[in-house]
């Protein structure tokens, strides 16, 4: 399982020699916008070279996930105000004394442990109702694509 780091390369890190994962694999991210031209400027980034640089990284995450060897997911969670740090309580602990923050975080981890435990569910408990089978109910916030065993 990889909460929200796929390193350049891809979902899994890559290691010389190494196989894909033998296991089912969980790729859980945050939805990220893409920047503003001004954001880019300021960046000292073209558009071209930010989308060719996130087309690259999806590329490597789709080919490594077609290539686990017991399937795969790649599940992007949608909600306003989740972040990185979504997946801890961190958020959760810094908005203690501000109601409607903390209700954001506190939702925002929800979602996430939501989709972890879905997970472990399906493959350590054997549930075959899980939300990664009827993630279509759930609405807008978590989009899932499955990746069925090693099919590349």
């Amino acid at each position: 399982m990889n909460e929200d780091g796929a390193p350049d390369e891809g979902a899994v890190l890559n290691y010389p020699g190494a196989d894909p994962p033998k296991q089912p694999f969980l790729l859980e991210e945050v939805f990220v916008a893409s920047p503003t031209n001004k954001e880019l400027v300021d960046a000292h980034e073209s558009r071209q070279h930010f989308n060719q640089s996130i087309a690259q990284h999806d590329a490597a995450v789709e080919k490594q996930l077609r290539h686990c060897q017991d399937g795969g997911y790649r599940v992007t969670i949608k909600t306003p105000g989740i972040n990185h740090e979504s997946f801890t309580d961190v958020p959760l602990m810094e908005s203690a004394h501000h109601p409607k923050a903390e209700a954001a975080a506190l939702h925002s981890l929800s979602l996430t442990v939501e989709v972890t435990l879905a997970f472990f569910d399906q493959y350590l408990k054997g549930e075959k109702d899980s939300l990664l089978n009827r993630v279509h109910e759930s609405g807008s916030e978590i989009s899932l694509r499955h990746y069925p065993i090693g099919k590349p």
